[in-house]
């Protein structure tokens, strides 16, 4: 398997950073208590908007997926050994911060447990740790976002993962825009699916809980978080790197991104906006995927406007520390609390300068060093690894 060699499509990498901003204001609100009424109906649409942030791990996943398919091959057969070293750069990519973030949990976690004074507790938060390490806790709804609960979008990277080299190969045929309409469409009803039956069932405390609140039962982690239900939107990733290579072949849109990313945006701030009046299972689960497809179509295609802003090298350095900001702004924030933060807004200014500073020195001293290093150590032929990916897909 030879790797494509593709220019960074730096507005993508820049986005990155924004997302996980909206994600780490989000988790930071829901212990803030004058931030409760967002979950009411009538909230601000501002408010509405911060609490509807989960939205935005959707568009990773089709950002994952489309930034996999526009760098590896996917129109050549792979042999065992390119399966091998592709899952070698997905491990060396993902792994090291994800297990950090693991780590810096587990002190207070265990603490915690030892507090209850329950053997019961610890083990059983010890078997959650256990699944959290091997990434398949978002197969068992009750550990799916335990220990560091933004952990589990990773537990379902994992698997998109093992099904790229096959699923996204069959995607990857497609060659008309006609069809590119036909499979979006398919992927989007599939990943509604579980939530338009959940609403048909009326699902208490599930199917009648607003966009902004939380369900808290084992029903509802199993709709959002199950790996195979998520799929799709990872698939769409796919489908969206094809309709970008179709359409950069034709020249037809070069330069105009904003035809697609300005009502794509648009799009999902309106509903985001109204998430106190909207269902949660179908904001949770595929209402904002065509949002999220036309924004990163939009932005691969580039313009000369917000695509140029997103080029700068601040926000795509912030884009390429955004991975460590997304799976460390949980244990920062608690250490903040140890530390008797009362979320005064001198507070919440510290806590995003140490979020945003201690991501990048992750990033920069820690991330990429054991990157390349363990690609080189499990590397299946040293002699012919393949280039690095030019993009970085996950967050």
């Amino acid at each position: 398997m030879k790797k494509k060699v593709v220019s960074e499509v730096l507005p993508l990498t820049a986005l990155r950073f924004f997302l996980a901003s909206w994600i780490v204001y989000f988790h930071l609100c829901v212990v803030i208590p004058s931030m409760s009424g967002a979950q009411k109906p009538g909230a601000s649409p501002w408010l509405n908007t911060v609490f509807c942030a989960y939205v935005a791990v959707s568009v990773f996943f089709v950002l994952s997926g489309f930034v996999l398919a526009l760098n590896y091959p996917l129109h050549q057969s792979w042999n065992s050994a390119d399966r091998k070293r592709f899952f070698v750069a997905r491990f060396s990519r993902i792994y090291p911060v994800y297990v950090l973030g693991l780590a810096a949990v587990a002190q207070l976690i265990v603490a915690n447990s030892l507090a209850q004074h329950s053997k019961a507790i610890l083990l059983r938060r010890i078997g959650s740790g256990l699944l959290n390490l091997a990434m398949v806790q978002s197969w068992i709804p009750q550990a799916s976002i335990t220990w560091n609960g933004p952990g589990w979008s990773l537990s379902d990277e994992a698997f998109f993962y093992l099904c790229f080299p096959v699923l996204g190969s069959l995607f990857f045929r497609i060659s008309t825009i006609r069809k590119v309409i036909l499979a979006f469409t398919g992927l989007w009803a599939l990943v509604l699916l579980p939530a338009l039956l959940s609403l048909a069932a009326h699902v208490s405390g599930y199917s009648d809980v607003p966009a902004t609140a939380r369900p808290d039962f084992p029903f509802a982690w199993f709709v959002g978080f199950n790996p195979l239900l998520n799929l799709p939107v990872f698939l769409s990733g796919i489908v969206a790197c094809r309709c970008f290579l179709i359409i950069n072949q034709s020249g037809r849109l070069k330069g105009k991104g904003y035809l697609l990313y300005l009502p794509s945006f648009a799009l999902l701030f309106t509903l985001t906006s109204f998430g106190s009046r909207i269902p949660y299972p179908l904001m949770h689960n595929g209402l904002t995927l065509p949002a999220s497809f036309g924004i990163i179509l939009g932005l691969s295609i580039g313009d000369r406007y917000l695509c140029a802003l997103l080029s700068n090298p601040v926000l795509v350095f912030l884009g390429k520390a955004s991975y460590a900001e997304y799976l460390l702004h949980f244990p920062i924030r608690a250490a903040f609390e140890a530390l008797g933060a009362s979320w005064t807004t001198l507070d919440q200014i510290a806590y995003f300068v140490a979020v945003l500073a201690i991501s990048a020195v992750v990033f920069h001293f820690y991330e990429e060093p054991l990157q390349r290093k363990l690609r080189r150590l499990l590397s299946p032929n040293r002699s012919t690894v393949a280039p690095s990916a030019v993009m970085d897909p996950n967050a």
